[in-house]
């Protein structure tokens, strides 16, 4: 711009018009949304990073419901869609034993867990994969879900 900066701008415009009934001029206002677009885009190249990364992600709401999967889950358990899974308690993409059980208690006791478990055949391969577990909260420090990374 001639000003020497840009910025993102959402314009409401609207005509005036005279006693006469004819358009007369124009009352416009400007609000200034650059601070949002970047948010936007910031959020957007966060979203593409988790789709396309290499590693299944999972995320989950307090009630350990799966609300995100992305590609790579997937492809790991063999699926159609990402609505095979969400919606389903996010246990059920592994064998219930031992070892998921612990897993699954420790990310309520401390927030976080890292454990070799087994996918559950009827919604895998029933193969062991890595999979490491930590509580999302928000700006508050207040939990609102938990976040899945399975590898392999």
């Amino acid at each position: 711009s001639s000003l020497g900066f840009a910025l993102d701008a959402l314009v409401s415009a609207a005509p005036t018009r005279g006693s006469d009934g004819e358009v007369a001029g124009l009352v416009a206002c400007f609000a200034d949304i650059t601070e949002r677009k970047q948010t936007e885009r910031q959020m957007w190249l966060k979203d593409l990073a988790i789709e396309s990364s290499g590693e299944a992600i999972a995320i989950t709401d307090l009630a350990g419901k799966l609300t995100y999967v992305n590609r790579q889950l997937v492809k790991m358990w063999g699926l159609n869609g990402s609505s095979e899974l969400t919606g389903h308690d996010a246990e059920l993409l592994f064998e219930p034993d031992p070892a998921t059980a612990a897993a699954w208690d420790t990310l309520a006791d401390t927030g976080a867990f890292s454990a070799e478990l087994v996918t559950h055949p009827a919604r895998g391969t029933g193969r062991r994969v890595h999979v490491t577990a930590s509580t999302v909260r928000d700006d508050r420090g207040h939990p609102f879900g938990s976040i899945l990374s399975i590898q392999a």
